[in-house]
């Protein structure tokens, strides 16, 4: 069985939405449950671990939904590493404003990506990648 090479192929504008909105309930679904649980004395260095495991889980997912949505209009997936320091930056002990800075730069960085049409020819990447009959635009 081969398995799929995630770093070099193409992802269109919805299946890419769709994706980040999925990942965005995922997470705050697992930080409200992470949080709601306290239990009568959490162990906080335990919470801490499992809460930077699953972090660095998604974030790893994130990262190659914006690699594949970077090859779809033929640039680099290292532009993630700019994407990847914003969405860090909150475990930075900086100012709260700073924070929130992160936050709006990292909506910014998505519309782009959500509202640029991918090439529409075959690319370095390999050919466009066919939407399902619900997703009609590219």
């Amino acid at each position: 069985m081969k398995w799929p090479d995630l770093y070099s192929s193409r992802m269109a504008r919805m299946p890419y939405l769709a994706s980040m909105v999925l990942m965005f309930f995922i997470r705050r679904t697992f930080e409200h449950s992470l949080l709601s649980y306290v239990g009568p004395r959490p162990d906080p260095e335990l919470l801490l671990g499992f809460y930077l495991t699953i972090s660095a889980a998604l974030l790893a997912v994130i990262a190659i939904l914006v690699i594949n949505r970077l090859h779809d209009f033929d640039a680099s997936g290292w532009w993630v590493t700019a994407y990847l320091a914003l969405s860090v930056a909150p475990a930075v002990p900086l100012p709260y404003d700073l924070h929130v800075f992160a936050r709006y730069i990292l909506v910014i960085a998505n519309i782009p990506l959500i509202c640029m049409r991918g090439t529409p020819d075959e690319n370095r990447f390999g050919p466009p990648t066919r939407s399902l009959p619900f997703f009609t635009s590219r």
